[in-house]
Protein backbone atom coordinates (compact mmCIF):
# COMPACT_ATOMS: atom_id res chain seq x y z
CA UNK A 1 0.00 0.00 0.00
CA UNK A 2 1.44 3.38 -1.00
CA UNK A 3 0.42 5.02 2.29
CA UNK A 4 2.11 2.26 4.33
CA UNK A 5 5.60 1.79 2.84
CA UNK A 6 8.40 -0.40 4.10
CA UNK A 7 11.43 0.42 1.96
CA UNK A 8 15.18 0.80 2.18
CA UNK A 9 17.27 2.93 -0.18
CA UNK A 10 21.05 2.97 -0.53
CA UNK A 11 22.64 6.04 -2.14
CA UNK A 12 26.21 6.62 -3.24
CA UNK A 13 27.95 9.50 -5.02
CA UNK A 14 27.34 9.60 -8.77
CA UNK A 15 30.99 10.53 -9.22
CA UNK A 16 33.56 9.87 -6.51
CA UNK A 17 35.36 12.99 -5.29
CA UNK A 18 39.15 12.88 -5.38
CA UNK A 19 41.86 15.00 -3.80
CA UNK A 20 42.38 18.04 -5.96
CA UNK A 21 46.16 17.97 -5.55
CA UNK A 22 46.35 21.54 -4.27
CA UNK A 23 48.70 21.36 -1.32
CA UNK A 24 49.51 24.50 0.65
CA UNK A 25 53.06 25.47 -0.27
CA UNK A 26 53.82 26.75 3.24
CA UNK A 27 52.27 24.07 5.45
CA UNK A 28 52.42 21.11 3.07
CA UNK A 29 48.81 20.25 3.99
CA UNK A 30 45.70 19.90 1.87
CA UNK A 31 43.21 22.73 2.23
CA UNK A 32 39.55 21.93 1.70
CA UNK A 33 39.11 18.18 1.17
CA UNK A 34 35.94 17.06 -0.65
CA UNK A 35 33.83 14.27 0.81
CA UNK A 36 32.07 11.27 -0.66
CA UNK A 37 28.63 11.00 0.95
CA UNK A 38 26.72 7.73 1.25
CA UNK A 39 23.20 7.43 2.68
CA UNK A 40 20.91 4.66 3.82
CA UNK A 41 17.24 5.57 4.18
CA UNK A 42 14.48 3.43 5.68
CA UNK A 43 10.83 4.42 5.35
CA UNK A 44 8.06 2.66 7.26
CA UNK A 45 4.39 3.48 7.56
CA UNK A 46 3.26 3.81 11.20
CA UNK A 47 -0.16 4.28 12.74
CA UNK A 48 -0.72 7.29 14.96
CA UNK A 49 -4.28 6.60 16.10
CA UNK A 50 -7.41 4.66 15.18
CA UNK A 51 -9.22 5.73 12.01
CA UNK A 52 -6.18 7.60 10.65
CA UNK A 53 -4.09 6.86 7.62
CA UNK A 54 -0.56 5.68 8.37
CA UNK A 55 2.18 8.32 8.49
CA UNK A 56 5.69 7.70 7.18
CA UNK A 57 8.52 7.26 9.70
CA UNK A 58 11.99 7.85 8.27
CA UNK A 59 15.43 6.70 9.43
CA UNK A 60 18.51 8.08 7.71
CA UNK A 61 22.17 7.22 8.14
CA UNK A 62 24.76 9.40 6.43
CA UNK A 63 28.43 8.52 6.00
CA UNK A 64 30.92 11.23 4.96
CA UNK A 65 34.30 9.93 3.85
CA UNK A 66 37.03 12.45 3.01
CA UNK A 67 38.33 11.97 -0.53
CA UNK A 68 41.53 9.96 -0.54
CA UNK A 69 40.75 8.04 2.65
CA UNK A 70 39.23 5.21 0.59
CA UNK A 71 42.60 4.53 -1.02
CA UNK A 72 44.94 5.57 1.79
CA UNK A 73 43.16 4.31 4.93
CA UNK A 74 40.64 1.61 3.99
CA UNK A 75 41.17 -0.38 7.24
CA UNK A 76 39.98 2.54 9.38
CA UNK A 77 36.94 3.09 7.16
CA UNK A 78 36.05 -0.58 7.58
CA UNK A 79 36.65 -0.35 11.34
CA UNK A 80 34.31 2.63 11.65
CA UNK A 81 31.58 0.87 9.66
CA UNK A 82 32.02 -2.28 11.76
CA UNK A 83 31.72 -0.31 14.98
CA UNK A 84 28.61 1.54 13.80
CA UNK A 85 26.79 -1.54 12.50
CA UNK A 86 27.86 -3.71 15.43
CA UNK A 87 26.74 -1.10 17.96
CA UNK A 88 23.37 -0.65 16.29
CA UNK A 89 22.93 -4.42 16.15
CA UNK A 90 23.79 -4.86 19.83
CA UNK A 91 21.73 -1.89 20.99
CA UNK A 92 18.74 -2.18 18.66
CA UNK A 93 16.27 -3.28 21.34
CA UNK A 94 17.33 -0.47 23.69
CA UNK A 95 17.22 2.10 20.89
CA UNK A 96 13.73 0.90 19.98
CA UNK A 97 12.66 1.21 23.64
CA UNK A 98 14.03 4.76 23.75
CA UNK A 99 12.12 5.73 20.60
CA UNK A 100 8.90 4.24 21.99
CA UNK A 101 9.12 5.47 25.60
CA UNK A 102 11.22 8.62 25.22
CA UNK A 103 13.55 7.51 28.04
CA UNK A 104 16.95 5.89 28.07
Amino acid sequence: MISDPFTITFERPKVLAVLNGLINGVTGLYGKVPENVYRVRVRKGVNIAANNVPRVMQIECMVRIPAGADAYDAPNIRAAVSMMVGSLNQLSAGIGDTYVTGTQ
